[in-house]
């Protein structure tokens, strides 16, 4: 799985899309956690998550 099947899959569930980096990451984490994902999976989707947001991006929420 890859981000933009992570989103097609939240889209579904939640019944509306998100860009946010924080509902992402929770979201991805419950399916891991609900063994729809292995380790493996849940790690490459945290690693593209964080490098497509950037960490610019993850400052910025920290500081609203």
């Amino acid at each position: 799985m890859n981000v933009q099947e992570l989103k097609q899959r939240f889209e579904q569930k939640r019944a509306f899309a998100t860009e946010d980096l924080n509902e992402l990451l929770v979201f991805a984490k419950k399916a891991y956690l609900y063994n729809e994902l292995s380790a493996y999976e849940y790690k490459k989707i945290v690693e593209e998550l964080e490098s497509a947001y950037g960490t610019e991006h993850i400052k910025n929420q920290n500081t609203h």
